[in-house]
């Protein structure tokens, strides 16, 4: 008979989507994933981000006392809000805690890192239907919105300042049917 020896051990997988935000800073969600690696069952003790705190209670993370069989895992998610200035990176280190049978801790981390952007004037963007239309002005967004069928959506991102002539009127876009039109994307 071989009796093999408790080795209680866990693997932890940050990630961050989106990776970039769009200065001064946007929303973030942070998902984790805590694996049982090891041969023991486990019993999950906290989650621990070193910016954003305790996971417990945040999003769907409800950590205290979660058991990881063998070869199991436990996934939550949290949303933040991540800012700054053009050229500004956060990374956030979760720590993840958990113990077997015998009060054994082991210990577990990792990172994920967004990075904040600037969009300068210049830089427009529109889609519609998969197709992306760039400009330095306006003129993205009146592409998108001349593609588009009635009912369909306009996403709109950047900065898209200027005027544009149609039908002798002065404007930033003519609309001519109905369609939806939404920025705020990156």
């Amino acid at each position: 008979v071989t009796i093999e020896a408790a080795n209680p051990a866990i693997a932890v997988t940050k990630t961050a989507n989106p990776t970039i935000v769009i200065e001064p800073g946007g929303n973030v969600t942070f998902s984790v994933l805590v694996e049982n690696t090891g041969n023991v069952p486990l019993t999950l003790e906290g989650l621990e981000d070193d910016i954003h705190g305790p996971l417990d209670g945040q999003g769907t993370c409800t950590v205290a006392s979660q058991p990881l069989p063998v070869g199991g895992s436990y996934q939550c998610s949290f949303s933040a809000t991540v800012s700054g200035s053009d050229g500004d990176t956060e990374t956030d280190t979760i720590t993840a805690t958990a113990e077997d049978s015998g009060n054994n801790q082991v210990f577990g981390n990792d990172s994920a890192t967004v990075s904040v952007v600037s969009v300068p004037p210049g830089s427009c963007f529109a889609q519609v239907n998969g197709f992306t239309f760039s400009s330095n002005d306006a003129h993205a967004v009146q592409q998108a919105v001349d593609a588009a069928l009635p009912g369909e959506l306009v996403k709109v991102a950047g900065y898209c300042a200027g005027v544009e002539t149609v039908l002798s009127q002065v404007q930033s876009v003519y609309i001519s049917k109905t369609l939806t039109v939404r920025g705020g994307y990156t």
